[in-house]
């Protein structure tokens, strides 16, 4: 690992040695700003919180408020704008230095860099995040460079170190983009799909709520054959506020987290496949007769998400809180899991399982991307499960409103 590490080094003292200036007024103004909400939370609120425990009113004249503003806010605006310190990216031979707030360098490893994304805005570069092994992230808005050249070559430099650190140290390493707008779509219309299914049902129905919910819920006819709709229909079905909420949430979180790195059609398989072989094995073994909801698939995208995580395939931006909200989602599904009746575990396990599964062959048969980009088999079963689900999804309601 030292002789890679010492190769990368040499790669870096060719390639990478520059600098990089930033905007120093924007720098400036925008640590000076930080210091002022840093005062105001560890020297003003606790004064303050003081000095209601111990029913002290603060009485403040004139000459008392302008040595405040003196003391705490002049004084340091004229050093942070009058400081002769000029912000810079440095690139050097086995680290780069990134300037900070209050003129603080952060010394980053060259090869501690695990991803590089970009953020736009209406077609436009806003700025990066560069992701660490470690799980942090380095954020730069394009406006913080003293110009568009500077900024194209910062993202230059660090793409070029991803690639020298893919080659020497045989890892794979992220060049991601921002989630485009099929994908905020592709979210957007299954968070919709469940929301409006469960308004109509509660409000439009023909039938009572809990009659509309029977008409599509997961039986073990289904076993033999008879209205498969069900399956797609079950999964778009959730029984009260807090069931579809919880699975709203979810969704929305690893969604996005997980569309971050893989594209739509794996994603589609990724989420639609969980659901379907989750209903499967809930129909073998579980001891409910009538199950309901998305929980399969979207504990599939929970299980993808899992097995990128696992094995370092997530950018900075995933993975900087990712093992927070890991902890946090598993901790909510045991809780739920002991006091919360009818939640069936089998459905969790089995969406879980497909989804890791899943995630994990795509690393294991990865070629060049393949861990990011679908295959054209992958593309043809995300058609058809959507076409199979949306399906399933309309006889359903036209046994609600035909009164079939």
């Amino acid at each position: 690992m030292e002789v890679e590490k010492n190769q990368l080094a040499v790669h870096n003292s060719s390639e990478e040695q520059q600098l990089l200036y930033l905007d120093a007024k924007r720098f400036r103004m925008r640590s000076f700003r930080l210091f002022l909400c840093l005062e105001i939370i560890f020297i003003g609120l606790p004064l303050y919180i003081y000095g209601k425990s111990v029913n002290i009113d603060f009485e403040i004249n004139l000459p008392s408020l302008i040595s405040i503003i003196v003391v705490f806010a002049v004084i340091p605006f004229i050093f942070f704008t009058k400081s002769n310190v000029t912000p810079k990216i440095v690139f050097k031979e086995k680290y780069l230095e990134f300037p900070r707030f209050f003129f603080w360098i952060r010394k980053v490893n060259s090869d501690s860099i695990s991803s590089l994304e970009e953020l736009k805005t209406k077609r436009k570069d806003f700025g990066v995040l560069v992701g660490l092994r470690a799980g942090s992230i380095i954020n730069y808005e394009a406006s913080d460079f003293q110009d568009k050249e500077d900024f194209q070559s910062f993202k230059n430099g660090i793409n070029r170190i991803l690639e020298l650190n893919e080659g020497v140290l045989n890892e794979k390493y992220l060049h991601i983009k921002s989630i485009n707008w099929s994908q905020n779509l592709l979210l957007v219309s299954f968070l919709m799909g469940w929301l409006v299914t469960y308004l109509l049902l509660a409000n439009f129905s023909q039938f009572s709520f809990y009659d509309s919910l029977g008409l599509g819920a997961l039986t073990k006819s289904v076993l033999i054959g008879e209205e498969t709709y069900r399956i797609a229909a079950s999964f778009f079905l959730h029984l009260n506020n807090i069931h579809i909420s919880m699975n709203i949430m979810s969704f929305a979180l690893f969604g996005q987290f997980l569309l971050r790195v893989v594209d739509l059609y794996r994603f589609l398989c990724i989420l639609l496949l969980s659901a379907f072989l989750a209903s499967l094995l809930t129909l073998a073994l579980s001891p409910y007769e009538a199950i309901i909801g998305a929980s399969g698939g979207i504990m599939g995208v929970f299980g993808a998400y899992c097995c990128l995580r696992l094995f370092r395939y997530l950018p900075g931006s995933v993975s900087s809180s990712s093992n927070i909200w890991i902890l946090f989602f598993i901790a909510v599904q045991v809780a739920l899991e002991y006091f919360v009746e009818g939640i069936d575990s089998y459905t969790h396990a089995g969406g879980f399982l497909t989804g890791f599964v899943f995630m994990w062959f795509c690393i294991r048969h990865e070629k060049e991307h393949s861990v990011f980009q679908s295959s054209s088999i992958e593309k043809v079963a995300a058609c058809v499960l959507t076409l199979g689900y949306l399906s399933g999804l309309l006889i359903f309601f036209s046994k609600v409103y035909g009164g079939v």
